[in-house]
């Protein structure tokens, strides 16, 4: 009975290890996300207004006499707000045995600072997957 104790302690607590290390131990995961950047910025225009005078429709046909004028100009800055889509790097943590069965199906690369990055997710271009791989690359 005395032999039997230290096994069946230390056998609990290895399956008791990992559980916890399952369920509770994330490791830091790169990936990237699709954050909306607003730009403003002050644009100036330069308008043109035909002269609103007209000469007399008796007149008119006599150019010496009422000579065209000027048209008139005004220049105009006005702010402009442009919105548009940038990706950004986040760092997240993902359990481990869902990232153990990511870098099984290669859903996740080693980068060479050593952390770990996904392979997919959202994009501007279309040409990176947006969903994880369904099968192992191998």
């Amino acid at each position: 009975m005395k032999r039997t104790i230290l096994p069946v302690l230390l056998l609990a607590g290895g399956i008791a290890s990992m559980i916890y290390g399952a369920m509770f131990h994330s490791v830091p995961v790169v990936q990237q996300v699709v954050e909306e950047v607003v730009e403003k910025r002050e644009v100036e225009e330069t308008i043109t207004i035909p002269h609103p005078y007209a000469p007399p429709p008796e007149l008119a046909h006599d150019p010496s006499m009422f000579p065209p004028l000027p048209p008139i100009t005004e220049t105009v800055t006005r702010i402009v707000t442009e919105t548009r889509n940038v990706l950004k790097d986040v760092t997240k943590d993902q359990p481990e045995p869902g990232l153990i069965w990511e870098l099984t199906v290669g859903g996740v690369e080693l980068l060479p600072t050593g952390e770990l990055k996904r392979t997919y997710g959202p994009s501007l271009d279309g040409e990176t997957p947006a969903e994880r791989p369904s099968e192992c690359p191998t």
